[in-house]
This record gives C-alpha cells, structure tokens and sequence, in this order.
C-alpha cells in the first residue's frame, strides 16, 4: 500500500496547524529554577513533552516517559 502524503497532510492540515500553534504557545525553555525529578530541564519543557505524548497517544502510539 503506497501512502499520498501530500494528500494525508492536506486532509488534516487544519488539525495538525492546530496542534503545533498548541506546542509554539508553550514557552519550552530550560530552566532549572523548575526543576524536578519528573522533570529535570523544568517544568515547561516538561509541559510540551506531555502535550506532544498526549498528542502521539490520541493518534494511537504507544508512548512512555523515561527518565
């Protein structure tokens, strides 16, 4: 099965421009003044990294956080 990723991007364009305006609005910097076992870069990278997991998870990967 040959896969038209063109037309799959086109297809979902409208949600993937939202998903990725919903990383962008998190200000994913380290900063170790938040930092925390769970989250060792502090806590807003830790932030997108849960966003980007839910978002893999919703579209049916499996996903785990190792630290």
């Amino acid at each position: 099965m040959e896969i038209n990723w063109l037309a799959e991007v086109e297809k979902r364009k409208d949600d993937l421009l939202k998903d990725l305006e919903g990383l962008l609005r998190i200000a994913s910097v380290k900063d170790l003044t938040t930092s925390t076992p769970e989250y060792p870069m502090g806590k807003k990278i830790g932030e997108a990294l849960d966003y980007v997991l839910a978002l893999a998870e919703n579209e049916g990967f499996k996903t785990r956080y190792v630290i």
